[in-house]
């Protein structure tokens, strides 16, 4: 097995890596350092001075990570806004508010 690094987008923090199995398939690994999206949901999160009262469409739920929200447009679930808010209700730290979105 051998790996060779392929792209880094300085956008997202996103870099993909290729990797070589014996059996001459490949497999793209994808990473993402999400502390800087933590760090700015927190920051949200604790600057929050609203009422507990959640309005999904039009208020700012939070911040979906690139590798994340890849998988999510791959199997459709970005499309669902109820996939949408389970993601932020299994992620919290990512969320910019407290309370419950189901």
């Amino acid at each position: 097995m051998s790996e060779r690094f392929f792209d880094h987008d300085p956008l997202t923090g996103v870099t993909e890596t290729f990797i070589w199995s014996d059996d001459d398939t490949f497999t793209l690994k994808t990473q993402q350092d999400v502390e800087p999206i933590l760090e700015a949901a927190k920051r949200r999160f604790n600057d929050f001075t609203g009422s507990e009262r959640w309005n999904p469409e039009g208020e700012y739920v939070g911040t979906i990570p690139a590798v994340f929200l890849d998988q999510m447009m791959r199997d459709g679930s970005i499309r669902d806004p109820k996939a949408v808010m389970r993601f932020f209700e299994q992620n919290p730290a990512f969320k910019s508010r407290p309370g419950s979105l189901l």
